[in-house]
Formats: C-alpha cells, sequence, structure tokens
C-alpha cells in the first residue's frame, strides 16, 4: 500500500513518519549506527539500485562520498558526528581500508601494509582498531590527526583494540609471549598494561589463558571477557585503583612469582614502602621508590628474573608511575 493513501485521513501521522528514518524503509536503507544527537549512518539504494552511504539527520538523508575502491559501509558515528567505517573492495581486490569521514572527503585511516579494521570513534576524534601487517599479523592502533601508530603487544605476536576514550585511553587484547595466551590490555600515554585473567597468576605462564576488554567508559572502567583457569566465558569489570593499591597488588604479585627470597624480600619491600608514602600523600617519595624498583629489576633481568618476569614489572610500574606522576627518565 502506498502510504500516501493514508495522508488525507491521517495527516498528522503521514507528516511525522514522512520525516523521520523509517519513511525510507521501502527504499532497502541498512541503519548501522545512531548517536546522542539522533545522527544515523547506514546504506541505501537509489532509484538505479545502487547503493550508497548516508548521513541521516532531521529527516534529511545526506550521501556520503562515494569511492573507486569499492563500497563506503560507514558503521560508527560519534557524538560529534564523526563516521567511521569500510571500503569494501570487491573480491580479490586491495585490502579492505578504514576511512573517516567530517562532512567533506573521505580520509584513509592507513594501515600497516594489509586491510584495516576500524572498531571505535572516541569522543575526541581518536580513532582504533586493528591493522593488519604485510604479514598477515593483526597489530591494535591508534589514528589521530592523520596519524597512525602502532600500540605494540604484550610480547606476542598480534593485537586489536576495540574502544578508546576521550582522553585517548586504548582498550583490547594482545598476545603474550608464544603459549601464553591472550590477555586485555589497557594502553595509555604509551604503556600498554596487561590486565591478567581471572584466577591465573603471573608469568610464568603454565596454562593458556584468555581475556580481552571491549569496552572503556570516561571514569576508567573496563568491560571484557575471559575464562577463568577452568570453565565457561565470564564477563569480566575491571575497575581503576589509586596509586597505593597499585603498588600493594604488584607487591602481592611479586610475591606470587616465587623468587629466591632475598630477591623477593629486597622488590615486595621496595613497594611497600613505596605504598606507605603513597597513603601518606608523599607522591615524591613513592616515586624515588619507583625509581629503586625499576633499578632492582635491570639489575636482575636474566639473573635473578627472567627477562619475561622483569617485562611484566616494568609494564606494571610503568602505569603506576603514570599515577604517581612520577617524570620517567
Amino acid at each position: 500500500m502506498d502510504p500516501e493513501a493514508c495522508a488525507d485521513c491521517h495527516p498528522t501521522h503521514y507528516r511525522e513518519w514522512s520525516g523521520s528514518m523509517h519513511a525510507y524503509a521501502g527504499e532497502d536503507p541498512v541503519f548501522r549506527a545512531m548517536n546522542a544527537r539522533g545522527q544515523i549512518v547506514g546504506r541505501s539504494s537509489d532509484a538505479s539500485g545502487a547503493g550508497h552511504a548516508f548521513l541521516w539527520e532531521s529527516g534529511v538523508m545526506r550521501a556520503l562520498p562515494d569511492s573507486a575502491d569499492g563500497w563506503v559501509e560507514p558503521y560508527l558515528i560519534n557524538d560529534s558526528g564523526l563516521v567511521a567505517g569500510q571500503i569494501r573492495r570487491p573480491e580479490g581486490g586491495a585490502p579492505l581500508r578504514g576511512f573517516l569521514w567530517d562532512g567533506g572527503d573521505l580520509v584513509d585511516v592507513g594501515s600497516f601494509g594489509g586491510s584495516t579494521f576500524v572498531a571505535d570513534v572516541g569522543p575526541a576524534g581518536h580513532v582504533v582498531g586493528t591493522s593488519l601487517t604485510a604479514g598477515g599479523a593483526q597489530r591494535a592502533f591508534l589514528w589521530k590527526d592523520g596519524v597512525l601508530r602502532d600500540l605494540g603487544t604484550l610480547g606476542g605476536c598480534c593485537s586489536g583494540a576495540s574502544a578508546v576514550d576521550s582522553a585517548g585511553r586504548v582498550v583490547g587484547g594482545a598476545s603474550l609471549p608464544p603459549g601464553g595466551g591472550t590477555h586485555a590490555f589497557l594502553w595509555q600515554d604509551g604503556v600498554m598494561t596487561d590486565l591478567g585473567v581471572l584466577g591465573v597468576p603471573p608469568p610464568p605462564y603454565d596454562v593458556y589463558q584468555y581475556s580481552v576488554a571491549s569496552d572503556i567508559n570516561e571514569a576508567g572502567e573496563i568491560l571484557g571477557c575471559g575464562y577463568p583457569e577452568a570453565g565457561d566465558l565470564h564477563g569480566i569489570l575491571w575497575t581503576p585503583l589509586n596509586a597505593a593499591e597499585l603498588l600493594a597488588d604488584l607487591a602481592s604479585d611479586v610475591r606470587d612469582l616465587e623468587l629466591r627470597a632475598g630477591l623477593e624480600n629486597a622488590l615486595s619491600g621496595t613497594l611497600e614502602g613505596a605504598t606507605r608514602l603513597a597513603e601518606r600523600g608523599d607522591l615524591d617519595g613513592a616515586c624515588c621508590a619507583s625509581g629503586a624498583f625499576r633499578n632492582l629489576l635491570a639489575a636482575q633481568n636474566g639473573k635473578g628474573l627472567t627477562s619475561e618476569q622483569a617485562d611484566f614489572l616494568e609494564r606494571r610500574m610503568g602505569v603506576i608511575d603514570q599515577a604517581l606522576h612520577c617524570a620517567v627518565k
């Protein structure tokens, strides 16, 4: 039935319907994402049957630019109206590429040699996702102001980013050294922090481990999932700790490493002293203790500590130094 046939008897309903996104339902649009302003992105067909990406706002559907390289497939839009998605290439053609659009031309976010997949667009215009290297390894990336950055891994081959907040903090999953599995991570200010898994101690990694972070809010709370040592997949909520809590947590992890007694006491004792200083508000003193801890790590790397253990503790200390506002040389 032609909707216009209802207009005479139901003018108000027809007017409201014709100005809504539902008016396009007969033209096979696919709505993919919507922001807090009610802007919607997706794809629809024109009268000839050709598909186009669109932005819908206040009853008006606007076409995004086409690409000579393939289909433009938008599926993300932040509250500022920044649109992101994929350029889907013909079968057997060049790799998929991620794009951004803010009302002008499409912007290619680049790649590390292979396909690029955009996962999130943050409130401040940060873009994160996964890009393949020429050799096929997956690497988490952060794009901002035209610069594509490889976020690294947790010692393995691969990583992928899932979400980013307004401060540029990135979460996702990254592989550990061979045999260690995959752990959720938080990347902040150049440091990738291992968020761990449920019920499994720090290295050495004697069982396959899996966790991944999928989202982060402005309070720093992180959502994800993972497996305990045995059992079904569980949801996980990571909540941020203050500097003193982080130091105490790291001291506990040092004891779990089962190092020789003298080294364990030296490392954990240094951290416990730093914890007391942080609790009293003496952040400069805690930073000095952090430096002493790092010196111990460097001196014992390859001796009392394996390189894997030293790297694990160094990454954790890097995050604590940020919480303490230490100036790390």
